[in-house]
């Protein structure tokens, strides 16, 4: 069994158990919504170098990518985001690509377990649209060794 206790991870997510589904960029501000899903854990879509301020902002210690570099030509490739983030001060990147939903395992949020459990919190999981990274860190919740 997952020790959620050691992670810290899900302290007041049952009194919002729809919170992981209100993820989305606001195109009239022109800013990112993270949402946070536990006192040390956000969820959010794709980010880029703009939203890094707001990183910052929140005390963002880790960010964690779920997205394949390449999925949109639009999207910026993960290590030159990732060193941009390290340079503004968040040192701990992590890159742990998911190709959908349904490729999500229980080893999947293992990984993210240890992720969160070997780095600084808060952290930032994002995806396109921030879906993988909020089923991948619910599952969590629901692990059974």
């Amino acid at each position: 069994m997952i020790d959620k206790q050691a992670c810290g991870l899900f302290g007041g997510l049952e009194a919002h158990p729809t919170a992981v589904l209100l993820f989305f960029r606001q195109p009239e501000r022109n800013t990112m919504n993270f949402t946070q899903i536990s006192p040390d854990l956000y969820v959010s879509g794709q980010i880029d170098e703009d939203d890094i301020a707001d990183l910052l902002r929140l005390g963002i210690k880790t960010v964690i990518c779920h997205r394949l570099d390449g999925e949109d030509e639009r999207q910026p490739v993960f290590a030159d985001l990732a060193a941009k983030i390290r340079a503004a001060g968040i040192e701990h990147t992590y890159h742990q690509p998911i190709a959908s939903v349904a490729a999500i395992s229980q080893d999947t949020a293992l990984l993210l377990q240890h992720i969160l459990q070997e780095s600084e919190l808060p952290a930032l999981a994002f995806c396109r649209s921030g879906r993988r990274s909020a089923v991948v860190c619910s599952l969590l919740r629901n692990i059974d060794d």
